[in-house]
């Protein structure tokens, strides 16, 4: 089996979003999704969620789970770090 099309996740990383210091996700994923073009219809199809998922995502009320972040992160052609940092720290 070939792994190379999966990302590793250091454990520093994973605590920070699993223990809730992931409130910067909303600014960044909105950024990035608007700089990739994709509207949220489109991003919620290629992940198999609902626009109102993504919706919630970029507005904070509610977190992507670790899978759609990876997910994401491959999308938008950029790092789950990049998503989770806060967001004036994003290039």
């Amino acid at each position: 089996m070939d792994f190379s099309e999966f990302n590793v996740i250091d454990n520093k990383i994973l605590s920070q979003i699993s223990g809730g210091a992931s409130k910067d996700i909303q600014y960044n994923l909105k950024k990035y999704r608007t700089l990739s073009g994709i509207s949220q219809d489109r991003l919620a199809d290629l992940l198999c969620v609902s626009q109102v998922a993504v919706s919630n995502y970029e507005t904070g009320k509610r977190i992507p789970d670790i899978d759609n972040l990876i997910k994401l992160s491959n999308i938008l052609q950029t790092s789950v770090p990049e998503l989770i940092a806060p967001h004036n720290e994003t290039l």
